[in-house]
């Protein structure tokens, strides 16, 4: 699945099956479709999916990709996930990319929950 295929599923919002698809467009070559991806799954709200997430945020060279992992896993993860988001905040990256996103996450958890 493409770039512009993964953006046509989430502006039609028509996202049957789409799990399984996004999990697989997460592994591809270009890392503006795994993020895109990334972002997707953690927009279904599945906490299901957080140990992919973790995964891919562990296994992704693009701090771009690591990065919207963070945030999805702030979109749907609870307090069990604060020390893995707290041990990412002091991974060093361009920009602190990655710092900011854990922050996030963090800060989405902790108001919510």
């Amino acid at each position: 699945m493409g770039l512009f295929s993964l953006q046509g599923v989430a502006c039609a919002g028509d996202r049957s099956g789409a799990p399984e698809d996004f999990r697989r467009a997460a592994l591809d070559d270009d890392s503006r479709v795994r993020r895109t991806a990334i972002r997707l799954l953690g927009d279904s709200g599945d906490p299901g999916l957080v140990s992919f997430l973790q995964d891919r945020f562990r296994e992704d060279d693009s701090y771009l990709v690591q990065a919207e992992a963070l945030r999805s896993i702030g979109r749907m993860g609870d307090h069990g996930h604060l020390a893995f988001l707290q041990q990412a905040r002091e991974m060093p990256s361009h920009q602190d990319l990655i710092r900011e996103a854990a922050e996030w996450a963090i800060q989405a958890i902790t108001t919510r929950t």
